[in-house]
């Protein structure tokens, strides 16, 4: 399954891959750890369509969207809003694009279904619907 991701395209705006082109320069400056997972994000930037916000669809998921997610192997679902990792905070659902189910989500449409590993093993989860996205609601600069 993970090379079918590798083969699906994923969708980002302008303005978001810049911020996460910066992300990853401030995260190897820094010396982040585990650095696999600045070169995951890299990978994921590499094989984006880039947009602008205004032509970005309504599906996608975009930084500060949030969205219902669902663990296919608990069916258990929660609203998640995708964050840079200073926001990031998992009791109030914002998850880091800097994490691994960050990295697996980015750029996805909602119905989509992302097989991505973790460090308890191999998950599987479905983007349900995307309850807020900036983009949509006209807020460019979140």
């Amino acid at each position: 399954m993970e090379n079918e991701k590798i083969n699906r395209t994923i969708t980002l705006t302008f303005s978001d891959y810049i911020h996460l082109q910066d992300l990853l320069r401030a995260a190897r400056a820094m010396g982040f750890q585990p650095f696999t997972l600045v070169n995951k994000l890299e990978a994921e930037l590499n094989r984006a369509v880039v947009v602008t916000s205004h032509a970005i669809p309504r599906h996608i998921l975009t930084m500060n969207t949030c969205a219902r997610l669902t663990d296919m192997t608990s069916g258990k679902s929660m609203d998640y809003t995708l964050v840079f990792p200073g926001e990031a905070n998992q009791l109030q659902g914002k998850l880091s694009v800097l994490s691994e189910q960050g990295i697996a989500l980015i750029g996805f449409s909602a119905g989509s279904i992302i097989d991505w590993e973790s460090p308890e093993g191999h998950q599987i989860t479905r983007i349900d619907w995307i309850n807020f996205q900036p983009e949509t609601a006209k807020q460019y600069e979140l």
